[in-house]
């Protein structure tokens, strides 16, 4: 707090303007260790913030009232009350009036978070950007204290537009009579405001950049209190263009300050710093003069440190207007706002908080966006196959979308309404993006779902195969192709269930089949022809003029000659009399070497063919490991 006859701590603004149950503002964290949960209807104490401000905080949480993130301007807390990562070092200031407000980035997980510099302090309006995707969902400062403008007043609002969904960020300079409207859509901050030139210049001593900035639960209207100039200025605003306009004064409130409205939009209350009066102004009495004379005090708060007594006011989520109180455990209420004048039920000691400490100010928090647009999506059948058609059908849970984008990670979109279909030409892992939004994107929801297709059973193709008469078991796993599916059964002729491997007893040709059942995208078969043949076997032919080892081989068969020789050529015979391997070799060499991994278990035969025609026969078998 600044210790600077007369100056005062700042209080917290009222809460941005927004359409139906306002879910995100539950959760409060403000002055010295106070906070405030409004889940279970009234406000209930509660612990554990981290934060310390003189003045205004922000806090959001999600629709459920989960809390999200706070701040005092200097710094941002996540749910479990540590700094967030490059959360410390914000160039707002605690004792800076309505130093911090956080600002919903529509249909994201982003949030705007807004500062302002205390009085109009070189710092000015600046904003950074909170990401609650990342650091395990609790959230990151992505990008921070990005100038906006300077020199500006302590004075922050946001307004819901319930035309496109999007909010306006406002804030008034110093050193002239301009207010500045930020727009905060689905697709980010624009950068380039809004100017509105009407009402008062905020300049001189510093005490005129205090004072509350609030808008109007419906979002139409604006009150400015202007602290030197004893001066509240109600507007106009136009949340469709951010244009405001109409000024209109309330003179006569010494050191003027704090400003609420009513939920109906048609009561304003107003307090005094270094005063204990709360007052009433009845906005619908009839013209702005009679409007000034309907001022009505409707109580007082207790509680005197330093002269500062009531502070700022904040409309809650439960329709009722709080009072700060500073340096008290409790804070004062109007418990029925929209009432005329001390049918208002105003109670000075309406809430206590516990441990906590009242500052001269409360907390903002950003409300909702105005109705929801939620859904479900489901797919049909749920594993697709590659090649199916597969049927896409949402469910509305929430809000009445009229536009729907459906965008598949293969390339695919459509604009079907609520269902589409799509077909996928390969098996994988896809991704579907749903955007729905109603008539002017009055309300947005973006989701995304993950899948996979399959592929259909793949049994391999269909083969023949030669072998010889053998008391030896033959692989039938051997026989596959590779891109087959490992998980098959094997068949005999009949359909007679049979283990991986086949007996070749008997000449002639056997049907083999291998089936692939169990895929939901359809079984698959495949044939092999198994033909045993009556083999003599191979000879050898040849003189002692070489020789061939290992024997049996594996991977490599070398054939040596004890002088260097002149074959030409070599050729590999199975016992069916089939070349299965040659190489031609160059002439004056004693070793010759052979690749054999690709060849069956068996017996061979190494033809060699001399320069002169002369073959000779080498006899070896094959034996993998």
């Amino acid at each position: 707090m600044r210790n600077h006859a007369p100056r005062r701590t700042m209080l917290a603004a009222l809460m941005a303007a927004a359409l139906g149950t306002l879910a995100q503002g539950t959760i409060w964290h403000f002055g010295d260790g106070a906070g405030l949960d409004f889940n279970g209807g009234a406000p209930a104490a509660i612990g554990g913030g981290a934060s310390y401000s003189l003045d205004n905080s922000t806090t959001a949480s999600d629709a459920a009232g989960n809390l999200l993130f706070y701040s005092n301007g200097v710094s941002v807390w996540d749910a479990t009350h540590n700094v967030m990562p490059n959360g410390s070092g914000l160039l707002g200031d605690h004792d800076g009036g309505q130093c911090a407000l956080a600002v919903h980035r529509p249909g994201t997980n982003e949030f705007y978070l807004f500062t302002v510099d205390n009085w109009n302090g070189p710092n000015g309006l600046r904003y950074s950007v909170v990401d609650m995707t990342l650091n395990g969902g609790l959230g990151d400062v992505t990008l921070k204290n990005q100038l906006l403008h300077a020199p500006s007043t302590e004075r922050l609002e946001a307004v819901h537009n319930p035309t496109d969904g999007s909010w306006w960020l406002i804030s008034h300079d110093w050193g002239n009579a301009q207010f500045r409207a930020y727009n905060i859509s689905n697709t980010g901050l624009n950068t380039t405001p809004v100017l509105s030139t009407i009402g008062s210049v905020h300049s001189g001593f510093n005490y005129d950049a205090a004072g509350q900035l609030t808008a109007s639960p419906n979002g139409t209207m604006l009150c400015c209190g202007i602290y030197d100039q004893d001066l509240f200025q109600v507007f106009d605003f136009d949340a469709t263009t951010g244009i405001v306009s109409n000024a209109r004064d309330l003179p006569g409130y010494n050191n003027a300050w704090g400003c609420a409205f009513s939920p109906n939009s048609e009561r304003l209350y107003l307090t005094k710093w270094f005063d204990n009066e709360v007052h009433q102004v009845d906005l619908t009495a009839g013209t702005w003069s009679i409007v000034q004379a309907s001022d009505m005090l409707v109580g007082n708060t207790s509680g005197n440190v330093g002269g500062y007594q009531a502070g700022y006011l904040q409309l809650g989520p439960d329709g009722k207007v709080y009072v700060a109180k500073f340096g008290q455990s409790t804070i004062a209420a109007i418990n029925s706002p929209n009432a005329l004048g001390t049918g208002c039920g105003f109670v000075d000691n309406a809430v206590s908080l516990g441990a906590g400490i009242c500052n001269a100010g409360l907390c903002r928090s950003p409300m909702d966006d105005g109705p929801e647009c939620t859904f479900s999506v489901t797919l049909s059948p749920a594993g697709g196959c590659a090649g199916q058609l597969i049927e896409f059908t949402a469910t509305v849970l929430s809000g009445s979308p009229s536009s729907w984008q459906w965008s598949f990670s293969d390339g695919g979109s459509s604009n079907d309404p609520q269902n589409t279909t799509h077909t996928f030409s390969e098996e994988g892992v896809y991704i579907l993006q749903l955007i729905v939004s109603e008539v002017g994107n009055a309300c947005v929801d973006t989701a995304e779902i993950t899948f996979t297709i399959l592929a259909p059973g793949n049994a391999g193709l269909d083969t023949a195969i030669a072998v010889c008469k053998s008391d030896v078991l033959l692989s039938l796993n051997d026989l596959l192709s590779p891109d087959a599916d490992p998980n098959g059964s094997w068949y005999l002729p009949g359909w007679t269930p049979t283990e991986a491997y086949f007996h070749p007893a008997i000449v002639g040709h056997t049907i083999i089949a291998y089936v692939i059942s169990g895929n939901p995208c359809g079984p698959d078969t495949a044939y092999v022809d198994v033909e045993v043949k009556d083999c003599v076997g191979i000879e050898t032919w040849v003189g002692p003029s070489g020789s061939l080892s290992p024997i049996p081989a594996d991977e490599v068969l070398t054939f040596t000659t004890p002088t260097p020789r002149w074959f030409s050529t070599f050729t590999v015979i199975d016992a069916l009399g089939q070349v299965v391997l040659s190489i031609t070799q160059p002439n004056g060499v004693s070793d010759t070497h052979f690749d054999v991994r690709g060849l069956s278990d068996g017996q061979y035969c190494l033809l060699a063919t001399d320069g002169s025609g002369g073959r000779s026969c080498y006899r070896f078998i094959v034996q993998h490991r």
